[in-house]
């Protein structure tokens, strides 16, 4: 049988999809894309997401460097410019990552590339990820968040906030419920539904992709079993995500450079055999997830190694 990859996206990247950088259209909106705002962020109701005080740039002054330090003793990076907003005492709490159903971003999309995850070191427990870099493989892709209304799925999951695309190179859309404490993956769907070849798998346990308050040294763990059908054959295989906020500092992206949590997960998936997949999310405030490097999976031969450097796709935030 053919396993569904059920590799969190952005927001997560993907990733969790929160890089709120276009809305829908309108002729009262004051945005449509992020560009037209100060903050560089772009709500989904046409309005630009507020600067926040002491900002000089286009994106939250919080400092001349180093790190702020939360009141529960977590950092978060500060660049000396970042395209970000503001954080909620050194951690990134849930309403500083809205993420909702009719968003849609630009990010340049790589395949099997060698990437530097590692970053390199600032001497101050931070690290500097440059995506800048162009590939090959690349490609421009508009990201979207699609809205369970009228979906073929929706009834069967009713909680639903939005779907998108678990890996941009397959239709399989992941389903995901924004609640008040994480950005959780609840079902994996194909965009249509024919009767024989559709797939519609539910997680019995809801899988936390962002558990919040994001903040370094973070750690949480999920088994679930997945059932249902995959490609119109009836499937039933365990999933276990295991994730750390393992990472602060510097991402530079196409977009810009934004002050960024690395967030790693290592999925595990059963299914006769056993596949394991580790995937690093960038997370910054406002725009959510603004890269995401997933490594190539390993069967029955051990695990992907941490800072790994071949990845079988690479996301960045993109103009």
């Amino acid at each position: 049988m053919k396993r569904a990859r059920s590799i969190w996206l952005l927001a997560t990247f993907g990733v969790a999809i929160g890089a709120l950088l276009a809305c829908s259209s309108g002729s009262d909106r004051q945005c449509t894309v992020g560009a037209d705002c100060a903050s560089g962020a772009c709500n989904a109701d046409g309005t630009c997401v507020a600067v926040a005080s002491g900002s000089t740039d286009g994106g939250t002054s919080l400092g001349d460097g180093g790190s702020t330090t939360g009141s529960d003793g977590s950092t978060f990076p500060i660049d000396a410019s970042p395209l970000a907003c503001a954080t909620d005492g050194g951690a990134l709490g849930h309403d500083n990552v809205p993420i909702a159903a009719g968003l849609t971003a630009t990010f340049e999309v790589a395949t099997n590339e060698t990437v530097d995850t590692a970053g390199t070191d600032n001497g101050d427990g931070s690290k500097t990820w440059d995506f800048t870099v162009s590939f090959a493989s690349d490609q421009s892709v508009i990201v979207q968040t699609l809205s369970p209304s009228g979906a073929w799925w929706a009834p069967d999951f009713t909680t639903a906030t939005y779907a998108s695309k678990l890996v941009q190179a397959q239709s399989t859309l992941g389903v995901f419920d924004y609640g008040a404490n994480s950005l959780d993956l609840v079902g994996v769907v194909s965009p249509t539904s024919d009767g024989v070849t559709e797939t519609e798998l539910t997680y019995a346990t809801p899988i936390p992709i962002l558990a919040f308050p994001l903040h370094m040294a973070q750690t949480w763990s999920t088994t679930s079993n997945v059932s249902g059908k995959l490609n119109g054959v009836t499937a039933l295989y365990s999933e276990t995500y295991d994730s750390k906020v393992d990472a602060y500092g510097t991402v530079k992206t196409p977009y810009g450079n934004f002050a960024a949590l690395r967030v790693g997960t290592l999925l595990t998936q059963n299914a006769g055999a056993v596949t394991k997949t580790r995937t690093y999310a960038w997370v910054t405030a406002c725009f959510g997830t603004i890269a995401k490097a997933t490594s190539t999976s390993m069967t029955n031969t051990g695990t992907p190694g941490e800072n790994f450097t071949q990845t079988a796709e690479l996301m960045r935030l993109a103009p």
